[in-house]
């Protein structure tokens, strides 16, 4: 079964609703703040960016693929730029993030942008990405050509081999989130890999043998046809997506607990950690 890509990130911008209390931002604006980092770039920020709420004194950039995304964005550098190739000077920036971009780049390019963003970085890179997730679940097919499509435009899914092994590029791991309400903790962590595993693979036989359990997310745009497709977008619109006060969004350096988004701190200037030492045990 032939499965393409989501791919119009200016359709994204215009109909996706900025969320400036999200974990990973919040998470991502507390760590640049503890680390008095003097100069910052947020690669892919899309519609908002914690770049913004950062002090005045900082010097703050954004880039992102998508114009439309960056309208919204004022008070700091802004380019219009896409991985592998971002133009910056090598160690420029003494921060580097990429907050949900890294799942978005297919195997021919994945490895060079991995390799740009520790280039322009001269301390840190923050990495957030969603953890271990199933991509078949946000399979659309068109009403219009019958694509079937990735509706997330997500490429891959990340682990924590995966997460250990970007140490190569990033640096050693200086702090390590997972944000989410709740989740699998502990040993439990190989079965609920199985888990996903399993819930995979039927979903994929069902989906072939009876052309069903597609998702209906509020909205995309077919990447064949460019079919715009909008399903429960005015109900996703007017629902409240921000955090509510007092909620625990994430749990500190647990490295075996399973949750909806993971978000890693590398420090370039850190000694390298052997990883089957630290994820004995994690896979």
């Amino acid at each position: 079964m032939g499965v393409e890509l989501f791919k119009d990130y200016d359709f994204l911008a215009l109909h996706l609703c900025p969320d400036a209390s999200s974990p990973t931002s919040l998470l991502a604006l507390a760590l640049a703040m503890q680390k008095k980092v003097q100069s910052v770039m947020d690669v892919g920020s899309g519609n908002i960016s914690y770049v913004s709420q950062l002090p005045g004194e900082v010097r703050r950039a954004v880039c992102d693929c998508s114009a439309e995304a960056l309208k919204g964005l004022s008070g700091m550098e802004v380019y219009v730029r896409s991985l592998p190739c971002l133009g910056f000077m090598t160690g420029e920036f003494e921060l580097v993030s990429v907050l949900h971009v890294l799942e978005h780049l297919g195997d021919d390019i994945y490895e060079a942008s991995i390799r740009e963003v520790g280039r322009i970085s001269s301390r840190y890179v923050l990495v957030g990405s969603p953890f271990l997730q199933d991509l078949s679940a946000a399979y659309v097919r068109c009403p219009s050509c019958r694509c079937i499509f990735q509706c997330e435009g997500h490429a891959r899914a990340f682990d924590m081999r995966e997460i250990w092994r970007m140490q190569r590029t990033f640096g050693g791991i200086s702090e390590i989130y997972f944000c989410g309400e709740g989740g699998v903790s502990g040993g439990l962590y190989g079965v609920y890999r199985l888990q996903i595993g399993l819930k995979r693979l039927v979903r994929r036989s069902l989906q072939m043998a009876f052309g069903k359990m597609y998702c209906l997310p509020p909205f995309t745009k077919c990447p064949r046809c460019e079919t715009e497709l909008f399903w429960n977008y005015g109900t996703w619109q007017s629902s409240s997506r921000r955090c509510s006060k007092g909620q625990d969004h994430w749990n500190f350096r647990d490295a075996r607990k399973v949750s909806d988004y993971f978000v890693a701190l590398y420090d370039r200037h850190r000694e390298l950690l052997e990883y089957r030492k630290l994820s004995r045990g994690c896979y």
